[in-house]
This record gives structure tokens, sequence and C-alpha cells, in this order.
């Protein structure tokens, strides 16, 4: 059924019009073109962020290729060329050389022992370390007298009958010789033979009683003994051990390159005195001592040789094996010596040289030795500047302003080293 009202017909063309319009796709080109602008400011922003930091980078890095490099500013110390007897500064050990074994020649009860006879008691020459019980020895001291006496006696009778046989002969026969036999020669022989064994006898017998004491023809130290009072001890057996005063000697490792500046004649009591030094029982020891000999092997991995030191007589007993010393050894006289403070050494061996034209030059001297503030080394024969102190990133002919150290301040400025080792250089 049609319905001819006009305003309803408006109100449903209206209502199917309405979805035929959509403006909604209208709406969206804004976004569009928004965020196509936005995208493009970011690219720009990150381009132009690119290329001011080239810019920046650029103009930094310019001024650091141009700018001029500035010296660098070094301390030094003149040495020069002397001849000098250098001293080597060493540590050794004392050592013993020869020990014997305490070893009683006869048997018998101990009856008396030296209150120095015991471990590390110092004995002088003659002295009487122990006794031993005689009485059995008197005995045979005076049977072997007697025996000499009956010896003696029965060659007297048999000198007496062969005076007479000679006498009864001579009346019988004057113009002949008395023969052997009738001279009692085989008896007087005899008797003689008999004379000579009885007194051999009374010295062996004389001997053992001697040997009761026993002593020593030189002082020394005791390292150990089991002898005591009362004991009986057999001949031959040990019962000891001791060494003689002049068995002890210090042994000192030395490079066997230094050799040649050590004057090492025994012969030169002038050239091989040394000077020992030691702590020991918290005493401060100081004593003289002479170079003795070289060692007869050198030690193919450290290559040192011993030099064997003995210590003076007067003084010996100070020391004791096993003690660690101090031991000065001076050199004969080396040419073209370089004195330099220690700071001047850039690691084992090389220095660096400040030339005339203020520019720097690596060298190796020949190390001669150290000790708590110079390092003695043989240089170019000139006089020098050295540079003190370590020096990193230094190369040759690199220029440099130089502040000159007075020698005799240099180890102050610089400080001192530690002692050198037995380790070499």
């Amino acid at each position: 059924m049609m319905n001819n009202d006009p305003n309803q017909y408006n109100q449903n063309n209206e209502s199917f019009a309405a979805p035929e319009k959509k403006e909604e796709p209208a709406a969206k080109k804004p976004n569009v073109v928004i965020a196509n602008i936005q995208l493009l400011i970011v690219l720009l922003f990150i381009i132009g962020g690119i290329f001011l930091s080239t810019k920046l980078h650029v103009k930094e890095e310019r001024p650091r290729e141009n700018a001029p490099t500035k010296p660098l500013l070094v301390s030094t110390s003149k040495v020069t060329p002397q001849t000098q007897e250098v001293t080597f500064n060493r540590t050794g050990t004392v050592e013993v050389n020869g020990q014997i074994n305490i070893v009683p020649q006869v048997s018998g009860r101990i009856v008396y022992v030296n209150p120095v006879f015991n471990d590390g008691g110092v004995f002088k020459k003659g002295d009487v370390l122990f006794k031993i019980e005689q009485a059995d020895f008197v005995n045979q001291v005076n049977v072997a007298r007697a025996q000499v006496e009956h010896a003696r006696t029965n060659l007297s009778l048999q000198e007496a009958d062969s005076n007479a046989a000679i006498e009864e002969w001579k009346s019988l026969n004057p113009n002949r010789p008395a023969p052997d036999l009738v001279a009692r020669e085989p008896q007087l022989e005899q008797a003689r033979a008999s004379l000579t064994s009885a007194k051999a006898q009374l010295g062996n017998a004389q001997l053992d009683l001697k040997r009761t004491k026993v002593s020593y023809e030189f002082g020394g130290r005791v390292i150990s003994t089991s002898i005591e009072l009362g004991q009986f001890v057999q001949a031959g057996q040990s019962y000891g051990m001791a060494y003689p005063e002049n068995a002890l000697e210090v042994s000192v490792p030395v490079e066997d390159r230094l050799l040649k500046y050590i004057d090492t004649d025994k012969g030169d009591e002038q050239g091989n005195k040394v000077s020992i030094h030691a702590d020991y029982r918290g005493e401060k020891i100081q004593l003289e001592g002479v170079i003795d000999r070289i060692g007869s092997t050198l030690d193919t991995t450290t290559r040192f040789v011993d030099v064997i030191i003995q210590p003076n007589d007067d003084q010996w007993n100070i020391l004791v094996p096993g003690v660690f010393v101090d031991v000065e050894l001076k050199a004969n006289a080396i040419e073209n010596v370089w004195a330099m403070p220690n700071g001047a050494l850039q690691g084992q061996d090389q220095i660096w040289i400040v030339k005339g034209d203020n520019t720097l030059q690596s060298y190796r001297p020949t190390i001669i030795t150290k000790n708590d503030t110079k390092t003695f080394a043989i240089g170019n024969g000139q006089e020098a500047r050295v540079v003190l102190g370590l020096l990193k990133g230094a190369s040759d002919g690199m220029s440099v302003n130089v502040t000159e150290t007075p020698t005799k301040n240099a180890e102050e400025v610089m400080g001192t080293a530690p002692p050198e080792s037995n380790e070499g250089l």
C-alpha cells in the first residue's frame, strides 16, 4: 500500500542517500600527508647530524695533526771515563774443607775428658782432649824395658865369650885371624838382633802409652763427639768429628767474566786480600782474608765459579760452617770506567745518552758491577750525559730538553737501587 505523503518520501530518501556520500576517505588524506612530512623531517635530521658530526670531527683532528711535538724533558748526569779499582760485593758461605774423624789408636777406659771436647768446642794445638787408662800400658813399657836389659846383658856375655875365644886362638895361631865360628860371630849377631827387637818393643810400648792422651798437632773445632767419662773405647773406631782451623774457608760464587779483573795469584800479598763481613749471633763481625784458589768447576747454567777465601788464622774461630757472609773483592785497576747512578739503567744494560744537539742515542755499555748507588761500566771512552729515570716511548734521534743533575747528588735525586745479588747482571 503506497504512501502518498511527500514528507515521508523525503525522509526515506534521505535515509537511503546518507550511506552513498562516504565522507571518511576525505578525512584520511591530511593524515597521510602529515606522516610523510614527519618522515622527511626525521631523515633530514639524521642526514644533518651525520654531516655535522663529520665536519666537527675534521675540525678536531686537523689541529692535532698540525700541532708541533713538544720536546721531552729529561734529567741527565755527566759521567767521565776514569781508571778505577772497582770493588765487587758478593755473598759467600763459610764451609769446611777437610774434616777428621776422632779415632783413638789404643783401647781402654776413658778416665779424663777435656771440658772443651764437646760439640762446638774449640781446642788449641797440643790440648789433651781425653785420656785412656794407662796402667796396662805402663806395665807393657816396664816389660819391654826388662826385655831390653835382658837382651843387652846377653849381648855383653856373647861379646865376652867372643873376646876370650879370640885371645885363645891368637895364642895358638899368632899369625892367623880367628874364624867366625871361633870368634862366635853368629852368637853376637843374634844377641845384637835380640837387643834391637827389644828396643823396638819398648818403643811401641812407650808410643802406646803416649797415645792414651789424645791430642792433635793443630788447633780446631769439635763438630760432634760421643766420648764420655768411664766409657770403654776400641782402637780404630770413630767417636766424633772435628776440623782443623786451616780447613775453614769461604766460598764465593763469582761470574766467570769478572775473574779477569780479580788478582787470584796467591803469592801476591797485596792483590788478593779481601774483607769479610757477617752478622752472626747478633753481632757484626768483620775480618780479613786472602784468596786461596779458584774452584775447579764452572756452573754451566749461571756461569758462576767459586772463589775460595781463607780467613786470617787469628780470627778463624769467629765463624762456623754454614754462616752467610758478605765479601768485598777488590779488582785490579780498570780503564775507561763510567761510575753512573743506578737510575741511568733502562732495564738490564741499556742507557740513553744525550748528544750535543740534545737528541737521544741508545747505548749499551759493558756492565762490570753495581752497588747500592752506583753502576760501574766500561763506556765509549768519552765524557757523556746519561739520562736518569726510565723513559717510556723514547727513540733514537728524539729531541729532548735537558736539566743537568750534578753527579754527586744524582743518587739523592733518583734514589738508590737494591744491592746487587749473585744472580749476575
